[in-house]
């Protein structure tokens, strides 16, 4: 399905921006899946990862050792085409799930994450840009050609 994705216009990456257990714990999950995972240890390496190349979801612990995925989150919504975001926590409460979808992120998963909601959320994040991508080229479309 990786050759599809790609078709579909981009990478087929996930940037994960975590703690070493936590990367390697994503590194784990994923390491057998359609998934790249591109890792970043701070904010700022997430920051240059996203400079570099898209991506098509963002993972990020809420706590980097530089910053937090708020500045994260505002980072990827300057971006042409923002990626979703996940949040991973301990501290994944009902507070922080509703301030992550009330600011613009995708969702949050609770540490120790399950294997199969990581790859539940990260599917459903993927489809949720590749239809938000879809709607906007024909929005485009329809612009370019109402414009002739």
């Amino acid at each position: 399905m990786a050759s599809d994705d790609q078709a579909a216009g981009g990478a087929v990456q996930v940037l994960a921006a975590a703690s070493p257990s936590g990367r390697e714990e994503l590194r784990r999950i994923l390491g057998h899946s359609r998934w790249t995972l591109r890792e970043a240890a701070t904010l700022a390496g997430a920051r240059a990862l996203l400079d570099e190349e898209p991506c098509v979801v963002v993972i990020c612990e809420a706590l980097l050792a530089d910053g937090n995925w708020r500045q994260l989150l505002d980072y990827t919504m300057e971006l042409p085409m923002p990626p979703p975001l996940i949040v991973v926590a301990r501290a994944a409460d009902d507070y922080l799930w509703m301030e992550v979808l009330n600011r613009g992120g995708y969702n949050l998963l609770a540490i120790p994450i399950d294997e199969r909601e990581v790859f539940r959320t990260v599917s459903m994040a993927w489809m949720n840009l590749r239809d938000r991508a879809g709607r906007q080229s024909a929005a485009e479309f329809g612009r370019r050609s109402a414009g002739k």
